[in-house]
């Protein structure tokens, strides 16, 4: 039987209706426990790639999710999946340049011959999973973190593995080589040490007890081409490879002697043959209060390192991740620490993308100080400030309608920017049937709609001015 919906009860549909997106900064849990927004990358359509993890409670069932979304933070899909009960472990997402994903994670090595084992697989552009991929390795160390992958030219990816060695995949995920680094006795390298170019990769060899630093550069297989000793400051610490240019290389690190009663922030310069050429410190960014997390180039070759509070608590601004960006003289440009509307909340940072723009987009999590844990993700402009994709859409007078979750059970949600006053949002049946509308008054807005009372079919729903569909979208609803 058909549901009869009268005018009166049209705007009863409305679950919530929220006003003024303005800003791209959102936060996201659709999974059973906590959920952690890990890695990111762009899209081929301009848009962001998400994937999240689950942080699994009393060894209870846990989950992994890649989110997609387009270029104003708009939902396009949402994909869950569990590799094995739960140790999952999700760590990395990347574009694999044909318009899928690479993912990649650790698990139990359900081989018994190692504690943990790798798992790589290949989605499509809608979240279809396309390969699975396992490989048991020695090369895996107790501590589950530290991985990373990166996907060449081509296509094709090779795996950086912590401690220390490189496996190389073809698209189809076969394991084409495994190399181990170049690493004296008493060294060390960080995952966010390694640069890649088209033709060669460089990473940071840290040798504890002599106090050296040597930039490496290897080709696409592993193979060492080069090696360069950076002469370093006496009292440096926890030296990490920032960025190489064609004449030379930049590096971050804390000092070890304390300045002005805080250990600052620093960015060092050195030519190609690894003579200093200068120190910087940044005294607003505090070893002792942050830690580093990303170093990042920007599209305007502007320099991006993002920071995660060391503080436990909730204790804002300390509790807050923040960006800093800098250029290559060592100029400071901006620094922004990341507020959620709920000052009370801790903001971390796990992985930060630059954008076309010359801005970027980060993911994270928002500690809430009740317990709960959502994944955070938020747009930064060139400047730093908060990106607003209404100016976008304005400035091409352009409107815009984005419909999701579609096809819809329960509920929807429309989001539309770019209107004038006076302008209607409508949703009818196929026959013409109008069974919701609503004046719309601001100029950028989202508006959830119950759909359970809706039968099953298909919706037309449009934006219009004066009679006229200035723009519409389909809406499938499943009941």
């Amino acid at each position: 039987m058909k549901k009869v919906i009268v005018f009166l009860g049209i705007y009863s549909l409305v679950i919530n209706s929220l006003i003024a997106q303005i800003t791209f900064e959102k936060s996201y849990r659709k999974l059973n426990d906590v959920e952690i927004a890990k890695s990111c990358d762009l899209t081929n359509d301009g848009g962001f790639i998400i994937a999240s993890g689950e942080k699994s409670v009393n060894n209870t069932a846990r989950f992994d999710a890649i989110l997609k979304l387009n270029a104003w933070g708009d939902t396009v899909w949402y994909t869950q999946f569990q590799i094995l009960s739960n140790s999952g472990n999700l760590q990395f997402v990347r574009n694999s340049n044909d318009g899928g994903y690479y993912l990649l994670g650790v698990r139990e090595d359900s081989t018994g011959d190692h504690q943990f084992m790798i798992w790589l697989a290949k989605y499509n552009n809608n979240g279809n999973i396309v390969w699975l991929k396992n490989y048991t390795t020695t090369l895996l160390n107790a501590s589950t973190e530290g991985n990373t992958i990166k996907v060449k030219p081509d296509g094709s990816l090779f795996m950086w593995l912590k401690p220390l060695s490189l496996l190389n995949y073809s698209t189809a995920g076969f394991t084409h080589q495994s190399t181990s680094f170049y690493n004296p006795n008493n060294s060390f390298v960080s995952k966010n040490n390694l640069l890649l170019s088209d033709t060669n990769f460089y990473y940071l060899v840290t040798n504890n007890l002599s106090n050296t630093y040597r930039v490496v550069q290897a080709n696409l297989i592993g193979g060492i081409n080069s090696s360069v000793v950076l002469n370093v400051d006496t009292g440096s610490t926890v030296i990490e490879l920032l960025k190489k240019t064609s004449s030379s290389y930049y590096t971050t690190s804390f000092p070890n002697q304390l300045i002005g009663g805080k250990s600052p922030f620093m960015v060092s310069k050195f030519d190609s043959a690894g003579t200093k050429n200068w120190n910087k410190f940044y005294d607003f960014i505090d070893a002792s209060v942050y830690y580093r997390n990303v170093n990042l180039e920007l599209a305007n070759k502007t320099n991006i390192v993002s920071f995660i509070p060391v503080t436990n608590g909730f204790n804002p601004p300390n509790g807050k991740a923040s960006i800093f960006c800098f250029n290559d003289n060592g100029d400071s440009l901006w620094y922004k620490q990341l507020s959620p509307s709920d000052t009370s909340a801790k903001t971390e940072i796990f992985d930060v993308i630059a954008t076309p723009d010359s801005g970027l987009f980060a993911v994270g999590q928002i500690v809430f100080s009740n317990g709960q844990q959502k994944s955070y993700m938020v747009k930064l402009d060139a400047n730093g400030n908060l990106y607003n994709p209404m100016k976008i859409v304005e400035r091409k007078k352009e409107i815009y309608l984005h419909v999701y979750p579609n096809p819809a059970t329960n509920y929807t949600g429309l989001h539309y920017m770019g209107i004038d006053k006076n302008t209607l949002l409508t949703i009818s049946d196929l026959q013409g049937k109008q069974v919701f509308s609503k004046q719309l008054d601001t100029n950028d807005e989202r508006i959830y709609i119950d759909t359970s009372i809706l039968d099953a079919g298909f919706y037309i729903c449009s934006i219009c001015v004066n009679g006229e569909k200035l723009t519409s979208k389909k809406l499938v609803v499943i009941n």
